[in-house]
């Protein structure tokens, strides 16, 4: 399992984690949001676009700190070109 990205995505606005995204090496993952189990944020919904066109594989995980309810949801950039992003 690849490392994940140093870069902090979860600050950034839904079109720079698109961007971000498109330019990521297959295999890269990133933390783009820690927040309780099924809140929504305009960048989940990107992410979901993302998710749905192809570029992510989404999953989550429960954080490791002890009491907090807080989820990461991580995204895997897949091999699919970015060029195909236009069509």
């Amino acid at each position: 399992m690849s490392k994940l990205s140093p870069v902090d995505v979860a600050k950034m606005s839904p079109s720079e984690f698109a961007s971000y995204v498109l330019e990521a090496a297959a295999g890269e993952r990133m933390v783009y949001m820690r927040k309780p189990q099924g809140e929504y944020t305009p960048l989940k919904r990107e992410a979901l676009d993302l998710y749905e066109a192809g570029f992510i594989l989404l999953t989550q995980r429960r954080c490791e700190r002890p009491n907090e309810k807080l989820f990461e949801y991580i995204a895997t950039r897949t091999k699919k070109p970015k060029t195909l992003a236009a069509q």
